[in-house]
């Protein structure tokens, strides 16, 4: 049984399992399908003289985009619209199958009107009827869940369900043979920062590291990514730890999360196996640089550098001056270069010829579900089967532990976590802002936080911001 009073677009998803749903008679709810909007600073960087050159390979590669243009280039609106339309698509297909009607009509329905009151929601068949939260009580206690001795119904704390939740299955084993799961969240940059929006290449690299030289208890890895990419270098130093992983007899398994992509699926073409879930925003396979430059913008207030170099590209990477027709040329190669590698990390990867890799790549995003039917993964499905499918490549039947890299939050620490809203509006620098000008502006400090590649090459989705109903989460996509 669901208890509905202003749900929100993903909670509808959730409840719409339930046998029974019940609206609250003073409730509403919010179905107002999927958006995408994407801050775009091109013409401000140009109008307050900040210049930008970009290189990049893929014509889908749009990460650049919002440091260049004013809108969405013809290819990434394209591929941004597929990938709503598909995860509309399966968000109402779920909703349809639960409340046995036809998703196409569903989608009618709500393109038609976005909020609904409870009369037409029961109307519509979104719910079943329409009751308070005492009403609710009492049928839970008519249904047989009273508490004992007590005119109420049986209760779980949420903590204590969500550690039910939990993947352990398994008891421990007395030979501590474990399989390591190794948690990729955030932006792949360069270092060892892991602050859950960024993520240290070396700090993985370590953990996997460490991992494998202890290879008695140890006997398998998985990697679960949750990652739009990020940087060459720090993806590289990911890369040459899980093959020298494999090299040493460890099975890795990388299990996708909502986002594995460009960098994130460069890690993972060093994996025995790649499952995905269906939702999950992979592919990307491309490179880009960016490359920004101040000499208009400190012009314009009287700022001026001079240099003194022993060659005429020693100052490659100050950003007093813009590039050289020939310096970007050469980034350009290097770009160039970066590209064909990682489509030769594909192509052996997924046993598919260069041409093959070429025509899924371009920067393009896939699904995780259109990723598996084109064989850049390999099965789908979650982190508890990717542990499955990690033991039955080792060998370890269900005699095995499971260890976290890094370890992973209480249920307590992450819904206290989840607890702090800020009410001041949001901080950049450690100053407070409520203009929702300076609120937008605001969202490219973390797009600049994760750029630190030594030679400003990445691998990354496009950012932008989608939005569920009235909900939004940003997405480097």
């Amino acid at each position: 049984m669901g208890y509905l009073h202003s749900p929100r677009q993903l909670d509808y998803l959730v409840y719409s399992i339930c046998d029974e749903l019940i609206m609250d008679p003073a409730g509403t709810m919010l179905l107002p399908g999927l958006a995408s909007e994407q801050l775009f600073l091109g013409d401000a960087l140009a109008k307050y003289g900040v210049g930008i050159q970009v290189v990049r390979t893929g014509r889908y590669k749009g990460a650049v985009e919002p440091f260049t243009n004013n809108q969405f280039s013809e290819d990434n609106r394209a591929q941004v619209q597929s990938l709503l339309d598909s995860r509309w698509e399966h968000y109402l297909r779920k909703i349809a199958t639960a409340r046995s009607m036809s998703w196409e009509d569903l989608n009618g329905t709500l393109s038609e009107r976005f909020l609904w009151k409870p009369e037409a929601a029961v109307a519509q068949g979104l719910v079943d009827r329409i009751d308070d939260f005492g009403g609710v009580i009492d049928r839970l206690i008519e249904l047989g869940a009273a508490e004992k001795d007590e005119n109420t119904f049986v209760q779980v704390e949420f903590g204590e369900y969500l550690e039910r939740l939990r993947p352990n299955p398994l008891e421990e084993d007395e030979d501590g043979q474990k399989i390591a799961v190794v948690y990729v969240e955030g932006a792949i940059v360069d270092g060892t920062v892991d602050d859950g929006q960024n993520v240290g290449g070396d700090k993985i690299a370590r953990r996997i590291r460490k991992i494998r030289k202890e290879t008695e208890s140890y006997k398998a890895i998985v990697l679960r990514v949750n990652s739009p990419g990020g940087s060459v270098s720090g993806s590289e130093a990911v890369l040459f730890e899980l093959i020298r992983a494999r090299e040493a007899g460890l099975p890795v398994v990388v299990s996708m999360g909502p986002v594995a992509a460009s960098g994130g699926y460069w890690i993972a073409t060093a994996s025995d196996k790649i499952i995905a879930g269906p939702q999950t925003i992979t592919g990307s396979i491309g490179v880009f640089g960016i490359l920004p430059n101040l000499k208009s913008l400190g012009s314009s207030y009287g700022l001026n550098w001079d240099r003194v170099k022993t060659n005429e590209s020693s100052d490659i990477f100050s950003i007093a001056r813009p590039k050289t027709d020939q310096e970007i040329s050469i980034i350009q190669e290097y770009v160039n270069q970066t590209y064909e590698r990682f489509l030769s990390l594909v192509g052996e990867s997924r046993k598919l010829s260069l041409a093959d890799v070429g025509n899924l790549a371009e920067g393009r995003v896939w699904t995780g579900k259109e990723a598996y039917d084109l064989g850049l993964v390999d099965e789908l499905g979650g982190l508890s089967q990717a542990i499955t499918v990690a033991a039955e490549l080792a060998d370890l039947g269900k005699d095995f532990e499971i260890e976290e890299f890094p370890k992973v939050r209480t249920p307590a620490e992450a819904i206290a976590e989840l607890l702090e809203v800020r009410q001041d509006g949001i901080s950049l620098g450690g100053t407070s802002f409520d203009n929702p000008l300076l609120q937008k502006l605001s969202d490219a400090e973390p797009i600049l936080n994760s750029l630190n590649d030594p030679l400003g090459v990445y691998g990354i989705l496009p950012w932008y911001r989608a939005q569920l109903g009235f909900n939004s989460w940003k997405i480097k996509l």
